[in-house]
């Protein structure tokens, strides 16, 4: 095959050139994220979940690549901000807790 067509083919390499395209973007988001003040732990899940690829693997997108906007800093923040608001623990018991202290009431006294 010697034409056009199969000289192109012969020198192809859009595959090498999206697979090192996407670690450079990884590791600039990488890089991006541990300059910030925040907590090793904090950075490292937040990298683990928004680094995340697609299933698709054509266009094997990371998360934050899917987003209209992205700022990490600002994505961060709030990762925090949520971090903390789900680690807390609440005061009192749960109902569930409260119903199966009533039920054990209820049997002792039978």
């Amino acid at each position: 095959m010697d034409n056009p067509i199969h000289e192109k083919l012969k020198y192809n390499n859009t595959s090498i050139y999206t697979t090192s395209n996407n670690i450079s973007i990884k590791e600039k988001f990488l890089n991006d994220v541990m300059v910030l003040d925040f907590s090793e732990e904090m950075k490292l899940d937040f990298i683990n979940y928004w680094t995340e690829k697609s299933s698709d693997r054509l266009n094997a997108k990371m998360r934050y690549q899917k987003q209209a906007t992205f700022d990490v800093k600002l994505r961060l923040d709030r990762w925090a901000k949520n971090s903390a608001k789900w680690n807390t623990k609440k005061a009192g018991t749960s109902k569930l807790d409260a119903q199966i202290d009533e039920w054990q009431k209820a049997k002792s006294l039978l």
